[in-house]
């Protein structure tokens, strides 16, 4: 009995090292902004609780760094979550939380803004900060952000999902595509 105790316990270790093991492995950035001139440098993501709200968020932000002068072009249902069983959320706040100075932003309507108290969970800090954010909410919206050569933008994208929200892959645009 107890030798079949020990041999479940490794087995169960085992599982869980493999598991880890592989997240970090499929944890890879498929970019085809690399042939555009772009980096995307420091990406994290994970749940965050919104001050005010009964819902539950989760949040990707990334820095693009310009090694040429290039575009950033957020459209409708481009920025995208998926679960682990494949469901799609693609209502997707945008909020800029980094620029260099020469960073030129346009908006083209219809977009959506909204200010949010944002705790991002598991972090350090036990800080709420202000997001201010824009979210594309029609087939002819745009969120365009030109960044100048050795300029960079790191930007928050926010999807509010269910609670105990499992991510699968992260998609945005043409830029970024993550799975877990």
């Amino acid at each position: 009995m107890i030798r079949e105790n020990q041999s479940f316990r490794v087995l169960h270790i085992s599982i869980v090292f493999v598991r880890i093991f592989l997240s970090i492995m499929v944890f890879n950035i498929w970019s085809l902004s690399e042939a555009a001139g772009l980096k995307i440098l420091n990406p994290v993501h994970g749940p965050a609780k919104i001050k005010g709200e009964d819902a539950s968020y989760y949040t990707y932000k990334a820095r693009f760094a310009a090694e040429t002068g290039s575009s950033l072009i957020f459209k409708q249902d481009e920025c995208l979550i998926f679960d682990k069983r494949g469901k799609k959320y693609s209502k997707c706040w945008i909020h800029i939380a980094a620029a260099s100075d020469d960073l030129s932003v346009t908006r083209r309507a219809p977009i959506n803004m909204k200010k949010f108290a944002v705790k991002l969970e598991g972090g350090k800090s036990s800080d709420v900060v202000q997001w201010n954010t824009s979210m594309v909410d029609g087939p002819n919206g745009a969120l365009e952000f030109r960044i100048p050569k050795g300029g960079y933008v790191e930007i928050n994208f926010l999807w509010q999902v269910p609670w105990r929200f499992s991510p699968g892959r992260i998609k945005i645009a043409d830029l970024v595509e993550v799975s877990f």
